[in-house]
């Protein structure tokens, strides 16, 4: 279900040089169903998805992906990242500059 689409310059927690697109979803079975489905994600040649994200109720980020560049941005609690470096992943911490 869109839930809002607005153009912008911020993304990545930064101001950017050109405006993007954005498409705001609320989570239901026919979006899961796309997600599922989508084989690429870095399709912007092709009007696909780009960069996908994912929101709390909240408005706070939990994933943010930059596709094209194979990365992924994870917001842990330090609890959820101790996990993971027990499971053998590499964790590489980064603050965006926000007081």
């Amino acid at each position: 279900m869109l839930v809002e689409e607005y153009d912008s310059k911020e993304r990545w927690h930064c101001k950017q040089f050109f405006s993007s697109h954005f498409y705001k979803f609320r989570i239901d079975k026919k979006v899961w169903k796309l997600l599922e489905n989508e084989t690429l994600l870095d399709l912007y040649l092709n009007k696909g998805i780009e960069d996908p994200s994912f929101f709390d109720i909240n408005d706070n980020p939990i994933l943010e992906t930059i596709s094209h560049e194979d990365y992924a941005f994870v917001f842990l609690e330090n609890k959820e990242v101790q996990m993971f470096i027990k499971k053998g992943f590499e964790i590489v911490e980064h603050k965006w500059g926000v007081d």
